[in-house]
């Protein structure tokens, strides 16, 4: 009898757990099919505490898109945000057509009723160039909706702003709307505090008002700028203008000023970053003193006289008027350089440099002064002429003879030359450089191996008499350089080659 009850229970506990096992894996398959595929989850970009009280997101490996494209849409990009408060993020899509310019974006919904994924909305942006182009989400209407906010260049190189509305009351189809879309120079969205009740979800806030900045086109000075304010219309549904306002060019310089002297050394550092020229001396003359700012890299170039000297960016200080920088040189490890670096204008510094304890690092005191930032004008007096190759150019094929015997044959791809009993021979090239004909020959060691170049002014010289002619090749050794072609001091050769 006791046999028979424990069969029994055995049975039935195989059944009940027969029973669990198959109830389990139908629910895991149901939740699978359920659930939407995961996504790269993007940050709505809000200031602390002025978000709504959404669910935000942390980022994870890049997804694929969840719905299908058409063949002319190219995906250059995948998001997700929670959009309307659901249970589940939507995924933003950016994409751009084989057949338009301007960027896409559309917006993709999980159907939970469906089990699938929908393309519930798409829109057209002012965007065309996609490495600039970024989406973002924040509430700019203040009604506690996420406005999807894309920035990015068109083809005149104008930023461009473009922001769809999430508007219930619309009576189109789709989920959003757009409400702005402005191209100008620079554009700012003004952010501004809102209160506690927004906060907390009581009320609604102050919509921001959106910036755009061009340059005066009426004015010589190229500083001063036209402010268009743009703000949200309840009535029209829309960013409407609200007037143009002429900005001086000193008050663009006052309100750059204002930015940097705050403290902050990493402001200012990014502030220092690029090539600077001292005032007193032209760019591109022979005093000229340049200092190359590179906090990337935390570095420091003094460059003079054809001379580099770097210095490791070891500290950043804050001064009232500026930053004080610590350096150490990259060639002699215990000197330092101490730089005190002071705001005198929007692109204007005053140098001053001081020894550290030990040693001064710049006795001469070369360096102290003013210096201004190198604009794009600048850089241009640096542009040097490019070296054009010659595919025809002087005929200098052939046999050349020079002094004691010499002789050289240059052929379309190489040379072989022999000088008493020395005989080296190589590839050649000819190409023009700063007006000059440039004979360059690459010499092979006997072992196959690359020797040394040789570059020459080529100047060929021809002379007739009675029909005949000899034409004289004068070779003068030169240094290629950033300035071209500059002879190296060393003797010049020539050869003869007698044309009938």
């Amino acid at each position: 009898m006791k046999r028979f009850a424990a069969f029994t229970f055995l049975f039935a506990a195989l059944g009940v757990a027969t029973v669990l096992v198959v109830l389990l894996t139908r629910s895991d398959s149901v939740f699978t099919q359920a659930a939407p595929a995961p996504a790269r989850r993007s940050m709505a970009e809000a200031t602390v505490g002025d978000a709504p009280a959404f669910e935000t997101a942390t980022t994870e490996a890049r997804p694929s898109a969840n719905i299908p494209l058409s063949g002319s849409e190219t995906l250059l990009d995948v998001l997700a945000f929670n959009l309307d408060a659901d249970q589940e993020d939507e995924q933003v899509l950016v994409v751009k057509r084989s057949d338009e310019l301007p960027v896409r974006i559309l917006v993709a919904d999980y159907d939970p009723d469906a089990r699938e994924w929908t393309r519930s909305w798409e829109g057209i942006t002012a965007a065309t160039k996609i490495k600039t182009f970024q989406v973002t989400v924040n509430d700019l209407v203040g009604d506690r909706n996420l406005d999807l906010v894309c920035s990015g260049m068109d083809e005149e190189g104008e930023q461009t702003l473009t922001v769809f509305w999430r508007s219930v009351s619309t009576e189109e189809p789709a989920a959003y709307v757009r409400i702005a879309s402005i191209r100008a120079d620079s554009i700012i969205v003004e952010e501004t505090d809102r209160p506690e009740s927004y906060k907390l979800g009581q009320t609604n806030g102050e919509s921001w008002k959106i910036s755009a900045y061009s340059r005066d086109e009426e004015s010589e000075n190229l500083l001063d700028q036209i402010r268009e304010t743009w703000a949200f219309s309840f009535r029209d549904g829309v960013y409407v203008s609200e007037g143009l306002e002429k900005i001086p060019g000193a008050q663009i310089e006052q309100r750059t000023i204002a930015r940097l002297l705050t403290g902050d050394a990493e402001a200012f550092e990014r502030f220092l970053d690029g090539i600077w020229y001292r005032e007193t001396d032209s760019p591109n003359g022979p005093n000229a003193r340049l200092v190359v700012f590179d906090p990337f890299a935390d570095e420091i170039h003094f460059i003079a006289d054809g001379l580099i000297e770097s210095y490791g960016w070891e500290d950043s200080h804050a001064t009232r008027y500026g930053i004080f920088i610590g350096g150490r040189s990259m060639a002699v490890a215990s000197m330092r350089r101490l730089m005190d670096v002071e705001l005198t204008g929007s692109n204007r510094v005053g140098l001053r440099i001081f020894q550290d304890l030990r040693i001064k690092a710049d006795i001469s005191e070369q360096w102290n002064g003013r210096y201004r930032k190198m604009g794009p004008g600048d850089s241009a007096a640096f542009a040097r002429e490019r070296a054009l190759t010659l595919s025809g150019g002087p005929a200098l094929e052939g046999d050349w003879t020079g002094a004691d015997g010499a002789t050289l044959t240059i052929t379309g791809n190489g040379f072989a030359r022999a000088i008493g009993e020395t005989r080296t021979s190589g590839g050649k090239a000819v190409f023009s450089l700063g007006g000059k004909t440039i004979l360059q020959l690459r010499t092979f060691r006997q072992d196959g191996l690359a020797g040394p170049v040789e570059n020459y002014d080529a100047r060929l010289k021809v002379g007739a008499a009675e029909g005949s002619g000899a034409e004289i090749l004068e070779l003068v050794p030169v240094r290629i350089g950033m300035d071209g072609a500059e002879p190296t001091g060393e003797g010049a050769s020539s050869w003869t080659r007698v044309v009938p």
